[in-house]
């Protein structure tokens, strides 16, 4: 057990599948999981480009046994503002490149 909070069954073969097939994104690749995925693992394989996922018990099914992200996903769809967490848009200053611009323009 590594109590890695993160360390979710779909996010971790994300990770091997972009370590094994070399690319940024895995296009043509399905995901199984047994239970259906959060949001941190939805995001993530959003973000990969996986083309399928398939799963078996839903978060209805997980609820009973506290393995349910409704709660997660209720708080998403709330403006920042409004939800449970600070969270606090903090714009930098003195700046002399954009980080966005400089992880474009690295090679």
């Amino acid at each position: 057990m590594t109590h890695d909070i993160t360390a979710h069954a779909e996010l971790l073969a994300v990770r091997r599948a972009n370590e094994k097939l070399q690319p940024p994104f895995l296009e043509g690749t399905e995901m199984y999981a047994s239970g259906q995925p959060c949001p941190m693992c939805m995001a993530a394989m959003h973000s990969a480009n996986v083309d399928k996922i398939y799963f078996a018990y839903s978060y209805e099914d997980g609820e009973p046994y506290g393995l349910s992200s409704t709660h997660i996903l209720e708080q998403l769809k709330k403006p920042t503002d409004q939800q449970t967490i600070e969270i606090k848009h903090v714009t930098p200053s003195d700046v002399d490149e954009h980080p966005y611009e400089m992880w474009i323009n690295q090679s």
